[in-house]
């Protein structure tokens, strides 16, 4: 478990939610958003769906799917993820066994003006790519959530095609890495 003041919070939420970090982002400041209140979870399961709420509003339910908090969109600009879900507390205290998953599109900002306590754990992982047998390419990587890019898709170095090789595909987003290059033929 862990205390820190809002600004560090926020930097490091921003950096571990938020999928992909430009070098030229600016912190958020809670003080421009409307605040929720305290956010206290000391037992169960949530999901912050950051494109879950209406008009794509990000949101956090309880594990019966109940509404306890609607967010803003934040329009950061640029051309991948241009719109951030943020929620703003006054202060956040995520109890020790409590798990909060993220999903939705979009990158979501928790933003706290004071105290930060964290003895749970916060989730935002994305799906896992499946195998692949299908010509003309492998398995399709997985989709990213949150804000992170899907995984690239997977290359087919594979008969029934003898000498058919297909590279690879590049990751989603601005740190996609490339697709493999061609494989060798599989006998």
């Amino acid at each position: 478990m862990f205390r820190t003041p809002f600004f560090i919070s926020l930097t490091l939420l921003a950096v571990l939610l938020a999928g992909a970090v430009s070098a030229k982002a600016t912190p958020l400041n809670p003080a421009v958003f409307q605040s929720d209140g305290v956010l206290d979870l000391t037992s169960g399961n949530y999901t912050i769906d950051t494109t879950g709420g209406t008009g794509g509003m990000p949101v956090l339910k309880n594990s019966g799917g109940q509404v306890l908090y609607t967010g803003t969109n934040f329009d950061q600009g640029g051309s991948f993820d241009p719109t951030i879900g943020v929620l703003d507390f006054t202060s956040i205290s995520i109890g020790s066994g409590v798990t909060v998953n993220v999903a939705g599109n979009d990158p979501l900002a928790l933003l706290s003006r004071n105290t930060t306590v964290i003895g749970g754990s916060i989730h935002s992982d994305g799906s896992p790519g499946t195998n692949g047998y299908t010509l003309p390419s492998g398995g399709p990587g997985g989709q990213g959530v949150a804000g992170g890019g899907s995984g690239g898709g997977g290359g087919l170095a594979h008969p029934p095609a003898p000498g058919y090789n297909s590279p690879g595909t590049a990751g989603g987003g601005p740190g996609g890495g490339g697709g493999g290059v061609t494989g060798a033929e599989w006998h």
